[in-house]
């Protein structure tokens, strides 16, 4: 019947296409979890080829983006989160996520103007978007403001990928390096290879 029919919805290479893109999916993050980024990068990039639903493609975009950030390539990351946004301008995250990348990459005004899409579009991660403002202030120089925002985000009391190790960050950049080194350990040991390798590099010195 389903070879037979008509419909579009029954197409059978439709449905075939549709199930191995749900398994790349969860293969992407499978591969993140694992902190193997490039291969996530790699699973996500497939099913672009193999659907035509937009939602999707806005989170395959977006996906990419970050693990890209997680990669450290803050530049390469930003046109990934542009064509999450052309499908799906009020996304939230994405739009949080090209905030970061921008402020990462140094321009820090667009940057902002992106975090504040993001919360006004109240489909965004408070606590990301609280993190990723104290980055843009602590780049402006402006301590107190960032130190607001870290205890903002925080205070959420939500898991939020790489706050202690920014905060960490923050807390040797203006020399407290005792609790600094504290907050990447809580990093390290949460699996975050960012904090891990930190920590590695100061061994070996």
């Amino acid at each position: 019947h389903l070879q037979s029919s008509d419909n579009e919805l029954f197409d059978p290479k439709r449905i075939d296409n549709a199930l191995h893109a749900d398994r790349l999916f969860e293969l992407a993050d499978q591969h993140y979890e694992s902190g193997e980024y490039t291969k996530a990068i790699s699973a996500l990039q497939k099913i672009v080829t193999l659907t035509n639903d937009d939602a999707l493609k806005a989170d395959v975009y977006n996906n990419i983006g970050y693990f890209k950030l997680r990669l450290g390539q803050y530049r390469s990351s930003i046109a990934d989160f542009h064509k999450a946004l052309e499908i799906a301008p009020e996304y939230g995250y994405a739009n949080d996520n090209l905030g970061f990348a921008l402020i990462m990459a140094g321009d820090l005004e667009n940057g902002k103007v992106f975090l504040e899409r993001a919360i006004r579009t109240k489909s965004n991660d408070q606590a990301y978007s609280y993190r990723n403002m104290a980055l843009y202030f602590q780049r402006k120089g402006d301590r107190n403001s960032a130190e607001d925002y870290f205890q903002k985000a925080f205070s959420m009391q939500t898991p939020v990928d790489l706050l202690s190790y920014f905060y960490g960050q923050f807390l040797i950049a203006n020399g407290d390096i005792k609790n600094g080194l504290e907050y990447i350990r809580m990093s390290a040991d949460s699996g975050e290879i960012e904090g891990r390798e930190f920590l590695e590099k100061i061994a070996n010195k």
